[in-house]
């Protein structure tokens, strides 16, 4: 599930006892420390787990990646003259609008504030699963009321918003939705990511076009910090980069990340999660660098974090 966050050494222990033959990896999304839950968009199997606004990297069946802003977005129509923005399995709070939930998140939604709920399912035969560039007719089943963690259908999802939300007009729509009312969630997004099968969110693109970016977010952004990064060549190779800030390391900031990644060879190239929960790992050495997190320590000292890219044969 979304929900939470797990070492890599367990990541690729379980993926090892699921009969893969892994190769390398490294930590993925900028992800909330108290829940797990990450920043950007979340896909497997090409299937949305998570929604986001965020750059992400993404792949394709073939093993090649797509770098930059997928734009994805989902809605709700409702029959009104405007959809409904929702913010896919992610926590409640008061300024995030109408949330939906699947159990990729968890069986439970374990929000701490009260909210209405909505609970609705798929039409006819369909799977409760979201994909990009795809719609799904869904019908209301249920409602429940003032409740902060509320379960979620196996075979459905749940709509959900803050009793307190600063969006009164989305409360009111989600109370006058009624039993056996049909709706359709719609999934966009920008041209090509329809066909990733497998993608993660980041933050700040470091090379784009083959030129470095400056244009930074990042609060952290000017700061020597240990970084991780994924880009991808020319011929269309990928990078896994990671750097330390301990033993002989000082870390990088970013505008010293992205020349490094256009040394590499990089034509695009994606900042991701760093500080603590920069993880290298691979077959041959385990986990290569030193993660370092001060305020908790998990499996051999790594942070857990909310997902990896993987390499396997």
């Amino acid at each position: 599930t979304l929900y939470g966050t797990s070492p890599m050494n367990k990541t690729i222990k379980t993926l090892e006892e699921q009969g893969y033959s892994m190769v390398a990896g490294i930590n993925g999304s900028f992800f909330d420390r108290s829940t797990g839950i990450p920043y950007g968009i979340v896909i497997t199997n090409s299937i949305l787990r998570s929604g986001g606004s965020a750059n992400a990297v993404g792949f394709l069946s073939d093993g090649s990646a797509l770098i930059g802003d997928p734009t994805v977005a989902v809605t709700l129509d409702y029959g009104a003259d405007t959809p409904l923005v929702l913010n896919y399995n992610k926590a409640m709070t008061v300024q995030n609008g109408v949330l939906l939930y699947s159990q990729d998140y968890d069986t439970r939604t374990k929000n701490t504030i009260d909210g209405y709920h909505v609970i609705v399912r798929p039409v006819g035969s369909r799977a409760a699963e979201l994909r990009l560039g795809q719609s799904l007719t869904v019908e209301v089943i249920g409602m429940v009321e003032d409740t902060k963690s509320c379960s979620i259908p196996e075979d459905g999802f749940l709509l959900a918003i803050a009793n307190d939300t600063a969006y009164k007009s989305a409360l009111a729509a989600l109370k006058g939705m009624v039993m056996g009312q049909q709706m359709t969630i719609q999934v966009t997004c920008a041209s090509g990511w329809e066909n990733v099968t497998s993608a993660c969110g980041g933050g700040d693109m470091l090379v784009e076009n083959g030129q470095v970016c400056t244009d930074f977010t990042l609060d952290s952004a000017k700061k020597m910090a240990a970084r991780t990064a994924i880009g991808v060549t020319n011929d269309g190779s990928l990078i896994l980069y990671t750097c330390d800030e301990a033993g002989n390391s000082d870390g990088l900031t970013l505008a010293q990340l992205a020349e490094r990644m256009l040394a590499l060879g990089c034509r695009t190239a994606l900042n991701l999660d760093g500080g603590g929960s920069s993880t290298l790992w691979t077959a041959q050495e385990g986990v290569l660098n030193h993660p370092y997190d001060n305020r908790r320590f998990d499996h051999e000292g790594e942070r857990g974090v909310p997902n990896c890219i993987v390499v396997r044969r």
